[in-house]
């Protein structure tokens, strides 16, 4: 009896051991998981606002560059007006330009002592095309009384060059052809777009052809 007593009372104690470190044992484990999971948010968060100050610093640059861009900008662009007034270009030139087109991206210089004629005209077939080939050359007026939808003022006289604003909106399908036909006339041409339009680089490649496809920057 005193033998059974005795085997009782150690399995007993066995299993009260192994419970008792059952327990401490998951204690433990529970709180190494909630220490990491601690350590892994705190450096979540540290991560989180180096990225907010880093994103801070970045739009402090970007507002300084674009301040100093501007300044720039307004910098040249007075240089370039001194430039233009202290060494003044003698060539005249015509402006062809669609509607959707602002001779204003010229700026004042080039439309008050350069450009001695505009014309505006919204399409443009090979008809029209050939006629204002010959008016230019030629440097007649008249031969422009033919044509109905088209807007000009100034004097017309035979240019030096002319410039070409074909704009944005299709209507002007022999622009190639009005381009080619000027440049064998040997009268420079030079090409005008303005950002987001199409860009009027490859329109023709010829010595005498040029282009500024971002007029407005």
């Amino acid at each position: 009896m005193a033998n059974f007593k005795f085997h009782l009372v150690t399995v007993v104690g066995i299993f009260l051991a192994l419970a008792l470190g059952i327990f401490i044992g998951s204690t433990f484990t529970e709180e190494s998981i909630i220490l990491q999971q601690r350590n892994t948010i705190e450096s979540m968060r540290e991560s989180l606002d180096n990225l907010a100050k880093e994103q801070s610093r970045l739009l402090t640059e970007k507002k300084t560059q674009a301040e100093t861009l501007s300044l720039l900008q307004s910098w040249l662009g007075n240089m370039s007006q001194l430039y233009l007034e202290a060494n003044p270009i003698q060539q005249k030139a015509v402006l062809i330009y669609a509607g959707d087109f602002n001779p204003d991206y010229l700026g004042s210089y080039f439309n008050e002592n350069v450009i001695q004629t505009r014309l505006q005209l919204d399409s443009l077939d090979l008809e029209t095309a050939d006629i204002l080939v010959q008016a230019l050359v030629q440097g007649d007026k008249q031969l422009l009384a033919g044509l109905e939808d088209i807007k000009w003022e100034g004097e017309l006289g035979q240019p030096d060059f002319v410039f070409l604003a074909p704009g944005q909106g299709g209507g002007w399908a022999e622009v190639k052809t009005l381009a080619v036909g000027l440049l064998n006339a040997e009268l420079p041409v030079v090409a005008l777009g303005i950002s987001g339009w199409e860009s009027v680089a490859d329109l023709v490649r010829h010595p005498l052809f040029a282009s500024v496809s971002h007029l407005d920057t």
